[in-house]
């Protein structure tokens, strides 16, 4: 015989399971979405020191 104890358990568990494979996934995704973030500002960062060294050596 099923008891209810059990059901109530079984779905916790499956849960929880569900919400730290969500969890893994949203971070990865943060953690990407903010390197990518990064790589763009240090390309900006990099043409305008470019830019700025350009200028000096050419008055």
């Amino acid at each position: 015989m099923i008891n209810v104890g059990d059901i109530a358990y079984q779905i916790i568990m499956f849960l929880m399971l569900i919400f730290f494979i969500t969890f893994i996934v949203f971070f990865f995704l943060t953690a990407v979405k903010r390197n990518k973030r990064l790589k763009n500002i240090e390309e900006t960062l990099n043409h305008l020191t470019e830019g700025k060294e350009k200028n000096k050596t050419n008055p």
